[in-house]
């Protein structure tokens, strides 16, 4: 749609755009038909640890920590969870042509270990 990019930069926003996610929404969107929240949250990555170690972790900051130290599972967990983020992000960054990504939060502490996932 020529002109949307100029209208999403001037604030008017993009809501009938099909280039742009149902309601300008991410966290609408699904991962392997569940919501992108059952696969990428905290929530989610902190159950899946103790479901395959039998050991709690106490956030996500513990979990990356461990995943950081080389424990196999705790990356596998977060690997596997920001490989489906950029999977359900991807087709919509590309049809957008968007020219950055911004992450926030927390979770960006752990960049080295999230970031490369992000991207393949």
């Amino acid at each position: 749609m020529p002109g949307c990019r100029g209208d999403v930069e001037s604030g008017k926003g993009a809501e009938d755009d099909p280039r742009v996610p149902p309601e300008r929404r991410v966290d609408l969107l699904t991962v392997d038909g569940r919501p992108l929240e059952d696969t990428v949250s905290t929530r989610a990555m902190t159950a899946h640890y103790p479901d395959r170690t039998g050991r709690p972790v106490d956030g996500l900051r513990e979990l990356t920590a461990l995943a950081a130290v080389d424990d196999a599972t705790a990356r596998d967990v977060v690997t596997s969870a920001l490989r489906a983020l950029g999977a359900a992000l991807a087709p919509w960054l590309i049809a957008f042509e968007a020219d950055a990504v911004v992450f926030g939060g927390s979770i960006t502490a752990a960049w080295p270990l999230i970031g490369p996932p992000l991207a393949t």
